[in-house]
């Protein structure tokens, strides 16, 4: 981590906090950005016992992965969330969360100071903290009674799980500065033969606990696009995945200037708040960015989106992917036509790492040098053609470093199928040349669609 001038010392301790529990997202502190009229969290009020309510959603193993289905409004998804997923989320609290994320702490950061930092700083979309608060009711309507989380670090000894530990959870990569070698791609027309969409993405980087809770996590919203996302246990985003029109999404971590806070910011749902909101279609580039400049991001990110081509008559190189580049100095759009300012020949194809085109960062930077590395050895794969499952594959073979990814999600939109490669245990690292398993819109929604109907 580089040393930059701050105002605020506070954060620093932060960024050491959370070091294990990030994927490939990374970002600075919270950027200078304009108060929105969404209010911070609440303090979360002491759990009242509930009855239990309808589940709208239900768990099950297919082909090797856990597939997590659920329906209905925020409050519903997230009750179905946490009930079924109440003993991982007692275990990932009680016993992996709280050591891993103070290990490195200065002892007298508390939780209760964590969360007042975060507190501070984040703010939530409409609906996602309603979420959190169910998913806590649904933990306690399937245990009998909350978790009591006993830690060193908790002033008062021991808490009961609430609310505001799932957004920690959920906040944790918007209080990071510390990059991760992810990498993702989307090819169509010649260079895929067929002219159909594939998109391919990675998340390597340390082993932490949440690496050990992942699943294939399927949503119906009643306001919104059905999503299949490759995700984890409490999460309230999507990792990698695509929505029921073709959109494919998959995220990078980024690296910019280290810069002070002047305002409060969203945390990092943007995936799924694009997945849910946008439809395919040749304007998609602009909508999606008008989403991500209606929320401010509290760090950078890189972001990949890409869609089947398919959706509509002659669709042209620019209409079918672009790059997300997020940061403190805003939105940035970049499109297969700014390829060769970067190295990449192909017009039917785009690659990101984890600084595609970033501003005002160091040529010497390790991190750069290694994100060259892993452009330049997708961009060569690329070339060779892309025509099945075993070339996406090959492709982010190119970009690993030695089997230190933690899962590849690969999406194929036109039709509508997702493979999907998780670590297969906690003491194996995962290689893109694991063989994921694959499943179609069909499979995945027709089970969740007859129970809905019902």
């Amino acid at each position: 981590m580089k040393t930059k001038e701050v105002k605020s010392l506070m954060i620093l301790p932060l960024f050491v906090l959370l070091l294990v529990v990030i994927g490939c997202g990374i970002s600075g502190p919270p950027a200078n950005v304009s108060p929105t009229m969404t209010s911070s969290p609440q303090e979360s009020a002491p759990t009242t016992p509930v009855e239990t309510v309808e589940v709208n959603g239900y768990i099950e193993e297919i082909k090797g992965v856990r597939v997590l289905r659920v329906w209905g409004s925020h409050q519903e998804m997230g009750y179905a969330q946490g009930y079924l997923l109440a003993d991982d989320l007692a275990e990932l609290f009680g016993h992996h969360l709280f050591d891993t994320m103070f290990a490195n702490l200065p002892r007298e950061w508390t939780y209760e100071r964590v969360l007042g930092l975060m507190e501070q700083y984040i703010l939530w979309p409409e609906g996602y903290r309603e979420e959190m608060e169910a998913m806590v009711r649904g933990v306690e309507a399937a245990l009998g009674e909350l978790p009591q989380i006993t830690h060193e670090r908790i002033e008062a000894g021991s808490v009961t799980m609430n609310a505001d530990m799932i957004a920690l959870l959920n906040a944790h990569t918007d209080l990071l500065d510390l990059p991760r070698d992810c990498c993702s791609f989307a090819a169509w027309g010649a260079v895929t033969g067929d002219g159909y969409t594939r998109v391919g993405g990675n998340q390597q980087g340390q082993r932490g606990p949440l690496h050990d809770y992942v699943l294939l996590m399927v949503r119906q919203p009643d306001y919104g696009l059905s999503t299949a996302c490759s995700n984890t246990v409490g999460s309230l985003t999507c990792m990698r995945g695509m929505n029921e029109t073709g959109v494919a999404e998959m995220p990078q971590g980024a690296e910019t200037p280290w810069v002070t806070v002047d305002g409060p910011c969203y945390a990092g749902m943007h995936a799924r708040l694009v997945l849910e909101a946008q439809a395919a279609g040749p304007d998609l580039a602009s909508r999606v960015a008008e989403m991500f400049e209606e929320y401010p991001r509290c760090g950078s990110s890189v972001f990949l989106f890409a869609q089947g081509t398919s959706s509509w008559d002659n669709p042209q190189p620019d209409q079918v992917a672009l790059v997300i580049e997020h940061d403190y100095t805003g939105v940035t759009v970049r499109l297969p036509s700014h390829n060769r300012l970067h190295g990449n020949p192909l017009t039917e194809a785009i690659v990101a790492t984890n600084h595609f085109l970033q501003r005002e960062i160091s040529p010497s930077a390790r991190t750069t040098r290694e994100s060259d590395r892993r452009y330049d050895a997708m961009v060569a794969a690329l070339q060779e053609g892309v025509t099945d499952l075993a070339d996406m594959q090959r492709v982010l073979i190119a970009c690993d470093k030695g089997g230190v990814a933690q899962q590849s999600v690969y999406v194929e939109p036109d039709a509508m199928t997702i493979h999907v490669a998780f670590r297969p245990s906690a003491d194996a690292p995962h290689s893109p040349a694991q063989t994921p398993a694959s499943f179609t819109w069909k499979e995945l929604f027709m089970p969740l669609e007859d129970l809905v109907d019902k």
